[in-house]
């Protein structure tokens, strides 16, 4: 419509500078949602890895727990995170009411 566009009234920025930037954005936003698409795929890869290793992991602290079952601390060396905490203290009995 060139000057017989109701928008020439606007001032700075105008549409001939703002139209290239617009594209630049369009393009940028067509690149992200690729690198999500890949990014969603490379999770899935990675997943179906983790759940190998999950599995093996999961028999190995099993295994270990059940040679150390009176120390389960016995697992850091080999590379599992333990984390210790007190025995609960057994429950008082209940007094009798009088």
């Amino acid at each position: 419509m060139g000057n017989k566009s109701p928008l020439v009234i606007l001032d700075e920025p105008d549409w001939d500078e703002i139209g290239p930037e617009v594209a630049k954005a369009a393009k940028i936003q067509k690149d992200i949602d690729k690198m999500e698409r890949d990014l969603k795929d490379l999770y899935g890869q990675r997943n179906t890895l983790l759940e190998k290793f999950t599995n093996i992991g999961q028999r190995s602290r099993d295994t270990l727990l059940g040679k150390h079952k009176s120390n389960p601390a016995a697992l850091g060396p080999y590379g599992f995170d333990v984390k210790e905490s007190p025995a609960p203290k057994p429950k008082a009995a209940a007094k009798p009411k009088e």
